[in-house]
């Protein structure tokens, strides 16, 4: 039984909401330049907590033993450890990075990062434990109350420094919150143990997901990195600006997939029957979710940018569409994520991943060729395809999916994209007719894609149904 669905999926929505907040009030009240320097410091914390990203709070999860006190206990421990060693780490390469951006007013910035590390080391995951038995509402007010927090404080710190490091105060703050939240709603109190045979049993567990972590940033942030690399802070605050108001709810959607999904996939494994009606579910959701965020973007984006930041981030259509793409790709990964950390397949998501980074050489080559953003989002989006395929694949040899519906669920998802980008570009050159015959393009893939995932969409109407008669 689920219980606090509802709830969980706003918090989602929430912190998203609060994290796009934060942008739409640094652009507005520091400008693209001190965005770029924002973004910059919030990139280099990420890669450090990709590098040191040992799955702890999924292993409680998906785990059989991961409910007991000593489970519990080991990864408390590894949490706490990993969160000093973070702070450290951003201490001890603060002024590398500085100069590498060229940019020594960011060493400070990156020292005081680490207290968020440190405070977050410290949480107690019961937050996540309850999720085993369907709850979740814990962590929702957890998230609920942070990201709210890490708002107000950000909007109360840049009225006051009118510089980057407002977006510290607000990191901060929402550490904070998120911390005292998790010990107050936790059923067990917080401690720390050590048991040689279940530290073996989540090493083996977290030992992929090291360097998994690692090219998880370099395929999902490596597109920023380049284009700061490339265009500068101030580029940077324009592209971030941008891509920012579609991650964000990609992230959220992904957040909340994966989270209902995954204690049903740990628990339905052993029952084929049960496994393969929560195999479906989480496909179909995963592509039609992704195929509707995608389309919105395109629509949505280029009315909101200027709206939200003002009419300097105005962008062509083409560079929205191309955004809106490589986000529904990367949502659409959390389908075979999740099924894999649900299996216990730690490994398969590590090969996804090496594969995704392909993508960092082919922008690089790509951006040589052709110095502009459209070849560097461009060769991000083929690594994100490759990564989906050979994660599908991985499964497919597995036993855990099957070969053709994936394969025809993934190629007509990638065809909707394809079309949408090809239908944006011919808008913004005002080629009328060619726009009209993509449009037709467009819809009739469309059809075809919805008739392809009508259980899910079937499966979703009864739902609607059932409860607006229940409220009748």
């Amino acid at each position: 039984m689920r219980r606090g669905a509802k709830i969980f999926l706003i918090a989602s929505l929430v912190a998203q909401a609060a994290a796009l907040v934060r942008y739409v009030i640094l652009a507005r009240m520091l400008g693209p330049a001190e965005l770029g320097l924002a973004a910059t410091l919030i990139l280099t914390a990420q890669f450090f907590e990709s590098l040191s990203d040992t799955g702890a709070n999924r292993y409680v999860v998906q785990d059989a033993r991961g409910h007991t006190p000593e489970v519990m206990g080991l990864v408390h421990m590894i949490l706490a450890g990993r969160g000093i060693l973070l702070a450290a780490a951003l201490a001890l390469t603060a002024g590398l990075v500085a100069d590498l951006y060229k940019a020594p007013i960011l060493a400070p910035g990156l020292i005081a990062l680490g207290l968020t590390q440190v405070i977050l080391g410290f949480q107690n995951l019961e937050v996540r434990r309850v999720q085993r038995d369907g709850d979740f509402r814990p962590e929702a007010v957890m998230t609920i109350a942070g990201e709210v927090t890490s708002a107000i404080a950000i909007a109360a710190a840049a009225w006051i420094v009118r510089d980057h490091t407002a977006v510290i105060y607000g990191l901060t703050a929402r550490a904070l919150i998120m911390l005292i939240v998790s010990h107050v709603m936790a059923e067990r109190r917080y401690a720390w143990a050590f048991g040689k045979a279940d530290a073996v049993a989540f090493s083996r567990f977290a030992s992929p997901l090291f360097l998994n972590g690692l090219l998880l940033f370099f395929g999902s942030q490596g597109d920023r990195i380049l284009v700061g690399a490339s265009l500068g802070a101030e580029g940077l605050g324009y592209y971030s600006a941008i891509i920012l108001l579609i991650y964000y709810p990609a992230a959220a959607l992904s957040r909340f997939v994966a989270s209902l999904h995954m204690p049903n996939v740990a628990r339905t494994r052993d029952n084929p029957e049960k496994f393969a009606r929560e195999r479906e579910q989480l496909g179909g959701r995963a592509v039609l979710l992704s195929t509707a965020m995608l389309l919105g973007f395109c629509l949505a984006g280029p009315l909101f940018a200027p709206l939200l930041y003002g009419h300097a981030f105005a962008q062509p259509l083409p560079m929205f569409a191309a955004l809106a793409l490589l986000q529904a790709v990367r949502l659409a990964r959390c389908w075979p994520t999740t099924l894999a950390l649900g299996t216990g397949d730690s490994f398969s998501v590590l090969a996804a991943n090496v594969v995704r980074v392909v993508a960092l050489p082919a922008a690089i080559f790509a951006y040589k060729a052709w110095p502009s953003v459209y070849a560097i989002v461009g060769a991000f989006i083929l690594g994100e395809l490759l990564s989906l395929a050979t994660a599908l694949i991985y499964q497919w040899r597995r036993r855990v999916v099957r070969a053709r519906r994936e394969f025809v669920r993934s190629f007509l998802f990638t065809l909707v994209g394809s079309v949408a980008v090809a239908l944006s570009a011919t808008l913004q050159e005002r080629m009328w007719a060619w726009s009209a015959g993509v449009a037709v393009v467009l819809l009739g893939t469309l059809a075809l894609h919805a008739w392809t995932e009508r259980p899910t969409i079937l499966h979703a109407w009864g739902l609607v149904r059932s409860r607006i008669f229940r409220r009748a």
